[in-house]
């Protein structure tokens, strides 16, 4: 924002120095959605929460023996509550062929998993949900991981 002459002499009669954000109306300045300013609110990161508890609840049933080995690491909104990124873990060894067999088990489980969630949230919709599986692969470091999203 440009300050006239004017401004600018009476601002400098009250501070020091005279920064960027001197002169911006606060209402613009904390408005929802700025760039460094991104919060999510409780109501989401509660959302988050149940949604991750009823996937450690209903993921092991659902794939059977590999569902035991999964791990929820964290549900976190992408980009809004609408969507969500599941991010699972497994510390089996995984070829690439099983990383692909088990994220297709995941999307073809989807509509099954969102009744679930719907089920377990007090929400109009279901979130959508999106899968980021980090697994050991033969062919990476123990520390290393891969990621697929379906």
């Amino acid at each position: 924002m440009a300050l006239s002459r004017k401004q600018r002499d009476a601002m400098r009669a009250l501070c020091g120095e005279i920064h960027e954000e001197d002169g911006v109306d606060p209402r613009d300045f904390f408005q929802a959605g700025g760039s460094d300013r991104h919060k999510h609110d409780y109501a989401t990161l509660r959302l988050c929460a149940q949604v991750r508890q009823t996937l450690e609840l209903s993921l092991p049933g659902a794939l059977g023996d590999v569902g035991l080995t999964l791990r929820v690491e964290s549900v976190t909104p992408a980009p809004d509550a609408s969507r969500l990124l599941v991010s699972i873990a497994t510390e089996v060894l995984m070829t690439e062929e099983d990383r692909r067999l088990m994220t297709r088990r995941l999307v073809e489980l989807t509509p099954w998993i969102r009744s679930e969630v719907a089920s377990a949230i007090t929400r109009r919709k279901a979130p959508g949900l999106v899968y980021a599986l980090a697994a050991r692969h033969e062919n990476l470091a123990p520390g290393e991981e891969t990621h697929a999203d379906a």
